[in-house]
């Protein structure tokens, strides 16, 4: 028993973060290998770095706007469906980067990617509300931020050897592949019963209430602040080890792996930490936001 749960409903809840963990994983495998290829695809094309630019930056517009109608989508058609629609349409249109062929179509499909690559956040998150206890949110949570970072080192230590052993249309091939196979799995796991929600019967507040509440302005700000250094270091990382240190398409991916590994263990600890300091008795709002004020001093 835990948390007053069957041995099932928490073998069932295990396996539902298992899931959601190789979900998010996955997302970030996907939209890497790119920057990863690029020195590879950069010589066959002749790409310019405005070109590159433009892919990261359809990409990047592309989810941003995306991300204003996913949680909508999400609630609409269902969170079992919903997310698997999102897995599917972003492992095909990883797959089809193997057709592509101008700067045009390369811009097409990255566009497409990242519409589907928006709901894997807000779907994580709703299945962790929605299946898992308040205390035990954070945890899972903690487990779904690694996973981004567990994603970002496995690609650079997988990727670029396997585009040298079988050609990077092969190597998006397989990597979409596998969003595949997580889709045929979620629809045929057995998801746990919903966990109690204590703001079950709250009405959903509008968005012009939302956008004037300085907490959502709070939020806004943090992430307009450390996402430009996240996804700078995700899209161009890997060239700068290429240029500066002249790493090899098969050798760049160590350096960029420790990089990932350092903030995978920022990530987990910062769950950790926030269900110890629940234990010892902080309200929810004092444990989740010291953990962010000590990371941003060690920043």
């Amino acid at each position: 028993m835990e948390d007053g749960i069957s041995a099932e409903e928490a073998r069932r809840r295990t396996i539902l973060t298992a899931l959601i963990f190789v979900a998010i994983m996955l997302n970030y495998v996907d939209r890497q290998i790119i920057a990863l290829l690029k020195p590879s695809l950069q010589a066959e094309f002749g790409w310019s770095d405005r070109d590159y630019g433009h892919m990261a930056s359809a990409f990047q517009f592309a989810a941003a706007i995306a991300f204003l109608g996913v949680g909508w989508f999400i609630d609409r058609v269902g969170l079992r469906r919903g997310f698997a629609l999102s897995v599917g349409g972003w492992s095909l249109a990883a797959m089809a980067h193997a057709a592509a062929t101008t700067v045009g179509s390369f811009v097409a499909v990255r566009a497409i990617l990242g519409v589907f690559e928006a709901a894997g956040t807000p779907a994580a998150v709703k299945s962790a509300a929605t299946y898992f206890s308040p205390a035990q949110r954070s945890r899972v949570i903690g487990i779904g931020n690694m996973a981004p970072n567990i994603g970002a080192v496995i690609a650079p230590l997988t990727i670029p050897l396997l585009a040298v052993a079988i050609g990077w249309r092969n190597t998006f091939l397989v990597a979409g592949g596998l969003g595949l196979v997580w889709v045929i799995t979620w629809l045929a796991t057995r998801l746990p019963p919903e966990a109690p929600q204590p703001d079950a019967g709250a009405r959903r507040p509008a968005i012009s209430a939302l956008l004037r509440d300085r907490r959502q302005w709070a939020v806004i700000a943090a992430k307009a602040l450390t996402d430009q250094v996240w996804w700078f270091l995700l899209f161009f990382m890997p060239d700068f080890f290429h240029r500066q240190f002249g790493l090899s398409q098969a050798t760049l991916g160590a350096p960029v792996a420790l990089v990932y590994l350092m903030a995978g263990m920022g990530a987990l600890s910062g769950g950790w930490l926030t269900g110890k300091l629940l234990a010892r008795g902080f309200s929810l709002d004092a444990a989740r936001k010291r953990p962010m004020l000590l990371y941003a001093c060690l920043i």
